[in-house]
């Protein structure tokens, strides 16, 4: 269950990166610099832990 809730909200941060690089809906183009990429990365690894650690309880009950 919570790795779903910080999934979607990952998600929801991975598009709003998209729409800066783009510039989309009439916005300024934000590049994506070493700094989002390290923030991507991050999420993405603390999502894998949160799961991880989600899996790992039920298998403990």
């Amino acid at each position: 269950m919570t790795a779903a809730n910080i999934s979607t909200v990952i998600g929801q941060l991975i598009a709003g990166m998209v729409i800066d690089h783009f510039g989309w809906f009439g916005g300024v183009e934000i590049s994506m610099d070493p700094k989002r990429w390290l923030a991507l990365v991050s999420m993405m690894l603390a999502l894998y832990f949160v799961y991880k650690g989600n899996t790992s309880e039920r298998h403990v009950k």
